[in-house]
């Protein structure tokens, strides 16, 4: 996926590439760390925490998706990719 963005980014004559995902979520920290081990820079962006509130009624809330790590947020697909 990364060497495809790459290409795609040298091919349009691109300079920025913008990724937005979830760093407590392993599979995003994978992304980021392979975005950096071919020289992208990362950052984060302040004023955009993760937040929940739980809106069911479901009385056995489960524990496991009020825990940020377990939320796969990406922009990459969305709005991130642009050209």
């Amino acid at each position: 996926m990364v060497c495809h963005l790459l290409n795609e980014l040298n091919s349009a004559g691109l300079s920025e590439l913008n990724y937005f995902g979830n760093i407590d979520f392993e599979i995003n920290r994978s992304n980021f760390s392979l975005l950096q081990y071919f020289g992208l820079k990362t950052k984060l962006t302040d004023g955009m925490p993760f937040v929940l509130k739980n809106i069911s009624d479901n009385q056995g809330y489960d524990i496991f998706l009020s825990e940020s790590k377990n939320w796969y947020l990406n922009g990459l697909w969305t709005e991130g990719f642009v050209y």
